[in-house]
């Protein structure tokens, strides 16, 4: 009899256990949410809660990033995508793209630009005469490689052509050697070099001192005077170029 009614017990007992686990809903009875669910996660019945605010939805637990790589077919979001990565053709930074400039910088060299006197060799030196009033008979006379030493001091200077004036009489110390320089020639040392070794005392009684030595240019022209008033010439042939 005891075994009967411990075993009704026992069977009632489990069929009021079984009846409490099927009306219950799960819920931690301190919070009210489902045991291992934080408050305010989808619950899994498609709730609106995890809805982000542009009106996605959000990832579901586990990847709350999103699949970047996935083959959705819609645009890519998020940092591991290829968002980040330039586009194909884009100017690297701190570059230009198509520079096809050959280069603006200025060249170096003794360059000088054509200088603007015009007329032979001959009318030039005629019209510094005129602008002078000099008006002593000279006679002209071509500067080669055999008399460059001569009228210029030194016989290795390079130059186009060159012309030399000189009274007919030897007794007046006076000298006009125009010279063109080749394109591209270092005017300054040519200028130094007939300075420094041209002679003023070239005349058998004659000379002129240093100071009335004097050479200028005027573009590739370059002007050598001796006279005792060689400023006034140089100032006439500067002249010219202006």
């Amino acid at each position: 009899m005891k075994k009967r009614l411990f075993a009704a017990l026992l069977a009632f007992t489990l069929v009021f256990g079984l009846g409490a686990c099927g009306s219950g809903d799960g819920k931690d009875p301190e919070n009210g949410q489902k045991p291992g669910v934080e408050q305010g996660e989808d619950d899994g019945n498609g709730g609106d809660e995890d809805q982000s605010a542009d009106g996605d939805v959000g990832a579901p637990d586990g990847d709350a990033g999103g699949d970047a790589d996935s083959g959705s077919g819609g645009p890519q979001t998020g940092g591991s995508g290829d968002a980040d990565k330039p586009s194909q053709g884009a100017p690297k930074p701190g570059g230009t793209q198509g520079n096809t400039s050959g280069g603006s910088g200025s060249q170096s060299g003794n360059t000088s630009a054509k200088p603007a006197i015009s007329g032979s060799f001959s009318e030039i030196i005629k019209n510094i005469y005129d602008k002078t009033g000099y008006d002593v008979q000279t006679s002209e006379t071509e500067v080669t490689a055999d008399n460059a030493e001569y009228y210029l001091g030194s016989s290795d200077i390079k130059f186009k052509k060159a012309l030399a004036s000189e009274p007919m009489m030897s007794s007046i110390a006076h000298s006009v050697v125009l010279l063109e320089a080749e394109d591209g020639a270092d005017l300054a040392a040519i200028k130094k070099k007939i300075k420094e070794n041209v002679n003023g005392y070239k005349w058998v009684c004659v000379g002129v001192e240093d100071e009335n030595i004097l050479v200028g240019n005027v573009g590739n022209y370059i002007l050598l005077v001796m006279d005792e008033d060689a400023q006034s010439f140089m100032d006439a042939f500067t002249a010219m170029g202006k």
